[in-house]
Formats: structure tokens, C-alpha cells, sequence
């Protein structure tokens, strides 16, 4: 039963009249009409003229076919296509961040081994010589370890779920990204405690997961503040919390760019859905980004107002009774 609302109708008159006026069918693939429910579903519709009533007036036929489930089914078609071409290319990536990472490394362990080699070999009071080579070797320490999570974060074992700690996960992801945050002149704020449970999960999924929430969040704070501010912070927090009889714990990334307008905040999961440049984005960050906490059976919501913080929740089950 469908419950037309008044711009839906007046739809209907314009193409019934169209008919008339013309005397020619009319096929309309897709058209929108409000059930009893309040819920929008699609009908594909034919009108033709249909000659004259008793009374004299111009009559119509209209056959229309309820396409709703066709169409949502069309949909989850794409949103698989969309999530199987996002998943090759991570492939493809993860396969060049993997081999750029091995060639970084090698060059990498010399450097480290002949700085060791000149630190042991100075005389103990040439001070300032043996502070630089102990900065060469802890540079070269720091770099070690971007490439250790590079590589973590190129893994693609979709296999293997392992307890983890969301304290390690977020500072192995901020090593890959505190450097870009630390020029756009972004204040970083971490407020994790060091003894909240494990969750089990696939780390280098929810650390792929929190890079695309931080880059969104990077991303709006420049936009709105393209030089420093005192409010250009995100700031990230890890709470647990229970629901349902079930432990869980809610990571919060959270920033005060420009706020998410409201027109499009159904649309943000979408797959291909962006608001930024074509140049900048795949607008599957998200929609990927989704699916991986889907597969963790967690849950990954917002809210967003403008002139208020945009908080983005990562909600993880502690309890590994399910079935990952």
C-alpha cells in the first residue's frame, strides 16, 4: 500500500498529463513513491493512452512494477564490486610498501651498524663525536621502526585474528602519519590507559581503519584552519565501556574542523562518495573502513554538527565468545 506524498503526486499528474497532451506512452525506469511504512521505494512505470471515458474525458493505462528489491539488490552488487577493486588495489599497494619497505631496510642496517662501529671506536672524550653518532644510530632506530609498522601495515593476512592491545595499534599507526600531522602545524592529543584489555582482532586492519579516520580528520582540520590555530587538535581516546552484558572499548577520533553538513551524512559510508577533490580521495575510505569493523562485529558511527567537534566512534567487542 503506498501513501503518495504531495510532491510525489504532483510527479504523477505531470506525467499523466505529458501522456494525454502527447498521445504517446511513456515508460519511466525508476520513480520514487512513499509506502504506508514511510518508507521510499521504487517503481519502474509504463503509462499509454487509453482513448476516452463514458463521460468524455481523456483516459490513461498505467502498469507500474515494484522494483525496490531489485534496485537494493543492484546496490549491494556495486558495494561487493566496490570492495573487491578496493581490496586488489590494497593488495597492490600492500605489495609495493612491502618491497619499498625491504629496500629501505637494507641500506638501513648499514647505516646503523657504521654509526655503532664509529661510536665504539671514538675515544669516550671526544663528547660531541659520540653524540652525534648516538643520534645517527637513534634516527636510524626511529626509522627502523616506520618500517617495521609499514610493514605491518602492508600485511594482508585476512586469517588471523590475535589478541592486541589498542594502546600498540594507535602508536604503530601514529608513526606513520605524526610526522604529516606534526607540519600542518596539528596538535595531537592521546589520551589511551595502559591497562585496558585485549580485543582480538586483525591489528593491521584496525590500524588501516584509524589511518583513514585520522587522514578524514587531518584533512578537515586544514581545510577549515590552514595555518595554526589553538583549536587545530585531533585528539584520539580510548574508553571501555558495556552494552548489551558485553565489554567493549570505544575509540573516539575526534577534531574541530567544519563538521559534516547534514545534507550528506547518510552518504559519507557510501562507496565512491567524497567531498574532496577526485585528486585527493576514492571516497572508499570509509566504506572500507566499515566494512573491516563489520567483520569484527564492532561498530563504527559519528556524530557531527556544525560548529561543534566531529567525533568519529570505533566500538571493538572485548568478549571473544564470537565467532571472528
Amino acid at each position: 500500500e503506498f501513501v503518495a506524498t504531495n510532491e510525489e503526486m504532483e510527479d504523477f499528474r505531470a506525467d499523466d498529463l505529458e501522456v494525454i497532451r502527447d498521445g504517446k506512452p511513456k515508460f519511466i525506469p525508476e520513480e520514487p513513491i512513499t509506502d504506508s511504512e514511510s518508507n521510499i521505494r521504487y517503481l519502474q512505470t509504463t503509462k499509454v493512452p487509453f482513448g476516452f471515458s463514458a463521460s468524455g474525458k481523456a483516459a490513461l493505462l498505467g502498469i507500474s512494477i515494484d522494483i525496490t528489491e531489485r534496485k537494493r539488490a543492484e546496490e549491494e552488487k556495486r558495494q561487493m564490486e566496490a570492495h573487491l577493486r578496493q581490496h586488489q588495489k590494497l593488495e597492490s599497494i600492500g605489495t609495493l610498501a612491502s618491497g619499498v619497505a625491504h629496500e629501505i631496510n637494507n641500506p638501513l642496517t648499514g647505516i646503523m651498524n657504521y654509526a655503532q662501529l664509529i661510536y665504539d671506536r671514538i675515544d669516550p672524550a671526544e663528547d660531541q663525536l659520540r653524540e652525534f653518532s648516538s643520534g645517527i644510530i637513534e634516527e636510524t632506530e626511529r626509522v627502523a621502526e616506520i618500517v617495521r609498522n609499514l610493514l605491518t601495515f602492508s600485511r594482508q593476512d585476512k586469517k588471523t585474528y590475535s589478541p592486541a592491545r589498542m594502546i600498540d595499534i594507535i602508536e604503530n599507526t601514529l608513526s606513520l602519519i605524526r610526522m604529516v600531522i606534526k607540519q600542518d602545524q596539528i596538535t595531537l592529543e592521546v589520551d589511551v590507559s595502559d591497562d585496558l584489555p585485549e580485543i582480538k582482532c586483525r591489528s593491521q586492519q584496525i590500524q588501516q581503519v584509524l589511518m583513514n579516520l585520522l587522514t578524514n580528520a587531518r584533512d578537515a582540520l586544514n581545510e577549515r584552519y590552514p595555518e595554526y590555530d589553538p583549536d587545530k587538535t585531533i585528539t584520539i581516546r580510548v574508553r571501555p565501556f558495556e552494552k548489551e552484558g558485553r565489554h567493549w572499548l570505544r575509540t573516539t577520533v575526534e577534531d574541530h574542523g567544519s563538521g559534516i553538513p547534514a545534507e550528506i551524512r547518510e552518504q559519507i559510508f557510501n562507496p565512491f562518495y567524497t567531498t574532496k577533490d577526485r585528486t585527493k580521495g576514492t571516497g572508499l575510505g570509509l566504506s572500507i573502513s566499515l566494512g573491516i569493523v563489520q567483520d569484527h562485529h564492532g561498530e563504527l558511527t559519528f556524530e557531527s554538527e556544525e560548529g561543534l567537534p566531529t567525533r568519529f566512534y570505533l566500538d571493538l567487542p572485548v568478549d571473544n565468545s564470537w565467532e571472528l
